[in-house]
């Protein structure tokens, strides 16, 4: 009869362990998700300002002298006079393109 005893008392703690270790899980995916969505946010964040800075650096360089573009330590720019665009391109490899206000305001 103890053996009974013991046996569902070791079932029901090996139960609440399973259910505690399911839980703690649950809670860690959760969290885990919700820090990746920061950093996507941040990074996101991070890439558009970059390129405004970069594109406001470009555009304010090429008042004073002709440019092809400029070089930082976040990235570099490009001016594309073929296809009218400025071109952005970070260190992390993340690139955009700009409609050429210069060509714009000019044509």
């Amino acid at each position: 009869m103890t053996r009974k005893i013991q046996i569902k008392r070791s079932a029901v703690a090996l139960l609440n362990a399973v259910l505690m270790l399911s839980l703690v899980t649950s809670a860690l995916l959760i969290v885990t998700h919700s820090y990746q969505q920061q950093q996507q946010s941040y990074v996101s964040l991070t890439n558009y300002y970059q390129t405004q800075i970069l594109l406001k650096l470009t555009n304010k360089a090429r008042q004073t002298q002709l440019i092809q573009g400029i070089k930082t330590n976040i990235g570099k720019s490009r001016i594309d006079q073929q296809h009218k665009l400025i071109i952005i391109e970070l260190n992390n490899g993340y690139r955009k393109q700009f409609p050429d206000q210069n060509e714009t305001d000019q044509g």
